[in-house]
């Protein structure tokens, strides 16, 4: 599955508030592009059937057990079993520490001079250290302290915080499971007391469920079934039932339009974006909403599709050969969709910001091949700001 902590852009604190919002833009929309992509892959000459009958695979309980990936080419019949009993007894999280909210402006509430502390994390201590200086802000100090948490490699993330009526705090987050754990602690100064950076508010654990009857326990919430053909992700303690069944056309289609809607909603609600994303986005959508209209495929307010299912059905009744051709034929939605996607995952990160950046802060780095993160749907690195 995939593993979204391994890219890091650093950048100057002194225009960190710039550079945030502009990299979780990517970050969102490399996302979007990459789970978009992968549902019109599904809908693909390969995978899809010819038929428009058979019963989804499917959770009893979408808010216990979600599916998240489902192989529509894997027969229900080869299976061990036609259906999982799952009794989850407790989810995977990941520790997170919420320190002290201090005024941004204030002078530094940790001492002046050198100040040093452990961080230990999954086991392994690191020692780690920050200068404060006579005029240093609070907001000054914590980007010092989160600085140095986050080049120590630990695997803790450090995350400044605005608070209301001009305040800042220090959040810190590790990765799931139980063997994830940290700590921080003073050794000479007050960084961490002062911070209130060991603050914790949410401990580190692995999940814990069952599968017929079969105990396991893991340290994220994805669970692979038939050798990686289906994987579920656990949403919440209780009882909840997989039952296997054939994918059908009509829930593929269903699945990609749902993924178009998302990634149009994500372009409308974010202005960081280039605006010729959403002008593309929307020729490509109005253009095949036209052609599809009469295999049931709906124009909703805000540019969003619907699906007329019973209207699908009795197009691929009647003339089964054309919907399959219009939905994932060559020209067809599903490859010209994944192919618009695979196009934004191969774009440097400035290609696609509204005001990309021109000098300092990584502008060389986001102009060139290096962020793109996501130009192979083999891997899924996200960027980190540091």
């Amino acid at each position: 599955m995939a593993n979204l902590s391994s890219r890091t852009l650093s950048t100057p604190f002194t225009s960190s508030i710039a550079v945030n919002q502009q990299l979780a833009a990517l970050n969102g929309l490399y996302a979007q592009a990459y789970n978009t992509a992968a549902t019109a892959a599904a809908l693909s000459q390969d995978s899809a059937l010819t038929t428009s009958y058979g019963v989804p695979t499917q959770s009893s309980d979408n808010d216990i057990v979600s599916i998240l990936y489902n192989d529509a080419s894997y027969p229900p019949d080869d299976a061990s079993s036609s259906s999982f009993q799952f009794a989850v007894q407790q989810l995977a999280q990941n520790q997170i520490n919420e320190g002290n909210l201090l005024n941004r402006a204030a002078a530094a509430a940790i001492d002046l001079g050198t100040n040093t502390f452990t961080l230990t994390a999954s086991g392994t201590g690191y020692s780690l250290e920050i200068t404060i200086n006579a005029g240093d802000t609070n907001e000054v100090a914590l980007n010092k302290l989160a600085q140095a948490i986050n080049a120590a490699g630990a695997g803790v993330t450090a995350t400044l915080v605005n608070g209301t009526e001009g305040t800042i705090c220090l959040n810190l987050s590790g990765p799931t499971g139980g063997s994830h754990a940290f700590s921080l602690a003073d050794v000479s100064g007050n960084a961490v007391s002062a911070t209130g950076a060991d603050t914790k508010t949410q401990s580190a654990q692995d999940a814990n469920f069952l599968v017929n009857a079969l105990p396991y326990t893991q340290e994220n919430n994805t669970v692979s079934l038939l050798a990686g053909h289906l994987q579920v992700n656990l949403r919440g303690t209780g009882r909840a039932t997989v039952t296997l069944g054939s994918e059908t056309m009509v829930d593929m289609v269903k699945s990609l339009l749902n993924g178009m809607n998302n990634f149009s909603a994500y372009l409308a609600s974010n202005d960081d974006l280039n605006s010729g994303l959403s002008r593309a986005w929307s020729s490509l959508v109005n253009t095949y909403t036209h052609i599809l209209t009469k295999y049931g495929v709906e124009s909703a307010s805000g540019g969003l599709l619907g699906l007329d299912t019973l209207g699908l059905t009795a197009a691929l009744e009647s003339h089964g050969a054309s919907v399959r051709e219009a939905f994932y034929g060559p020209g067809g939605l599903a490859p010209t969709v994944k192919s618009f996607m695979q196009e934004i995952l191969s774009s440097p990160g400035a290609a696609l910001l509204r005001s990309p950046p021109t000098s300092a802060y990584g502008a060389t780095y986001l102009n060139s091949r290096a962020s793109a993160p996501w130009d192979r749907l083999t891997s899924s690195n996200f960027f980190q700001i540091a």
